[in-house]
């Protein structure tokens, strides 16, 4: 199965459903968008599931409550510097 078709963009794309079917993507889709081209994927089951719940926020926040004093004065300044080692 390949297809091929040349479009002139005027207001946007639109993918016929068919098209999706044939390529097995049936389900929650996945978009990728790099220079000079765009990915339609099938999700994984884990980036098709709810993002953020309330255990996970809680879980977050406590990082900034539990967290002790850093020793550097200059951390978010010189970040790569500590991380990285670089200048």
């Amino acid at each position: 199965m390949y297809e091929q078709q040349l479009l002139e963009l005027r207001q946007g794309v639109w993918i016929d459903r068919r098209y999706l079917e044939e390529a097995g993507l049936t389900n929650k889709l996945k978009i990728i968008v790099q220079q000079g081209e765009i990915r339609i994927l099938d999700a994984t089951p884990n980036e098709s599931e709810t993002i953020g719940t309330e255990e996970g926020w809680e879980a977050f926040l406590s990082i900034e409550a539990e967290a002790s004093p850093g020793k550097l004065s200059d951390a978010s300044t010189n970040c790569d510097r500590y991380v990285y080692g670089t200048n």
